[in-house]
């Protein structure tokens, strides 16, 4: 769901949002969310906000970000299935920005690995996911992808979890010019 992002017809990496209502505290705080912990009418950067979607798994980087770069949560969902519709993604369907539960919110293995391989395209993408620990801002955000130390050219990609789901990932590795999701 970040693909949207790396494209700049949909938002700059020096792009601003100020927090507040729109990043969902409240939803956040009501379903046991991980998240960043942007404090309200903090001006966050878009580079950072991709930060803590992947590092940090953080569901309020997640909000803000949709906002910044489609201009609410519901435009940015009807471009994440835009996109999975595009590229095949046949038994996917978003729901919501962050990955979080719902009826209308599901993927497969399959689908997910059709989505990393194309966002593996994208160096800064690749960049991000492969970080371990990174300054952010005020900030220091850990990757919680135990395979990037433990895998020769494991690039990372994304770990996750929710009750329905229970724990998830979508991990990629680079050896030898190959690339395997």
């Amino acid at each position: 769901n970040l693909a949207f992002c790396q494209d700049p017809r949909y938002c700059s990496m020096r792009s601003r949002i100020k927090t507040g209502d729109l990043f969902g505290a409240d939803f956040c705080y009501r379903h046991d969310c991980s998240v960043v912990g942007y404090e309200v009418g903090e001006a966050v950067p878009a580079r950072e906000l991709l930060y803590g979607c992947i590092l940090s798994s953080g569901a309020d980087a997640s909000l803000g970000l949709a906002v910044l770069s489609a201009g609410s949560q519901e435009a940015f969902v009807e471009r994440m299935n835009e996109k999975a519709a595009e590229l095949g993604m046949e038994n996917t369907s978003f729901a919501n920005p962050n990955g979080l539960d719902d009826e209308q919110h599901y993927s497969t293995a399959r689908d997910m690995a059709v989505l990393a391989a194309y966002a593996a395209k994208d160096p800064v993408f690749r960049r991000i996911c492969s970080t371990r620990t990174a300054a952010v801002g005020s900030r220091t955000m850990i990757n919680h992808n135990k395979l990037l130390a433990q895998i020769d050219g494991c690039i990372g990609m994304k770990t996750g979890y929710t009750k329905a789901a229970g724990r998830t990932l979508v991990s990629c590795a680079e050896r030898q010019g190959r690339r395997l999701v």
